[in-house]
Formats: C-alpha cells, structure tokens, sequence
C-alpha cells in the first residue's frame, strides 16, 4: 500500500468566517458545472457535522464525496475522509483536511489531503481541488 500528500493555500479577498459560511454553507452556489460527477442540475451540500456528509445528490441519483471526521468551527477546520472508485483513481482512501485562516490581505484557504491506496490519483486530486477553490470558490466570495 502506498501513501501521497500534498498541500496548497489560496489567497481570498474576504473575511475568514465569509469563507468559512460559504465553503460549508453555500457550496452548491460556487461548485463548478465540470465537477458535478451525477448530473447537470444535481445539488452539492456540506452537512458541517461530525458524521455529516459532503454530497452530491439529483433525479438520477447521489454521490458521497466525503464523511466528516471532525469539524472545529472555532478554529474553521474541518477534516473529511473519502472513498475513490477505480473509476475515479483508486482504489484509495483520501483524508482532506480544509482551514480557513485569518491574513493581511483577507484570508488563506489552506487544503491538505493524504491519499492511501492507488496514489497515482494524487496529482489530479491536488489539480482539480486547487481549480474548484480558485476558479468557484475565490471568486464567489469575494463578489459577495
């Protein structure tokens, strides 16, 4: 069994706790159409709750993206643990740690994962995260 990690920090123009409500509460709002995985109109929610799920769900049917392991609202931390199909890289187990940190400038969104299993998936993982949170996210909040 092999092991990969990586880590990034995205640099937003708004508030930490701005961030923070709308990574875990308006997702479907800054969730990008190319990263729907069931459908066009399906609907992505964080349920920001030890146990809570991050998923995606439509008519033609749902998608557990992670489990929550542990949220930390005051620190605006939460860790998730995945699943990857064969299908999407795997198979491989992914642990996802989101912070949302105060800076000079607004705030850093920071993402650290650890893939165990079929790693060759860690490169895209790392590529499609930073897309999501740079392209969806970033601009989002800071229009709001």
């Amino acid at each position: 069994m092999s092991h990969a990690s990586y880590e990034f920090q995205i640099a937003i123009s708004a508030s930490g706790e701005q961030v923070w409500q709308a990574f875990l509460n308006q997702t479907n709002e800054w969730w990008l159409p190319d990263f729907r995985m069931i459908s066009g109109d399906s609907v992505v929610t964080i349920d920001p709750v030890a146990g809570g799920s991050w998923q995606e769900v439509s008519s033609s049917g749902s998608l557990l993206w992670y489990t929550v392991a542990m949220i930390l609202p005051v620190e605006r931390t939460v860790y998730f643990v995945g699943h990857l199909a064969t299908d999407f890289g795997g198979p491989a187990t992914t642990q996802l740690k989101i912070s949302v940190l105060e800076s000079n400038d607004g705030s850093l969104l920071s993402v650290a994962d650890g893939i165990t299993g079929n790693t060759s998936c860690a490169e895209s993982l790392e590529g499609g995260w930073k897309q999501l949170f740079t392209d969806g996210l970033k601009p989002f909040v800071e229009s709001i």
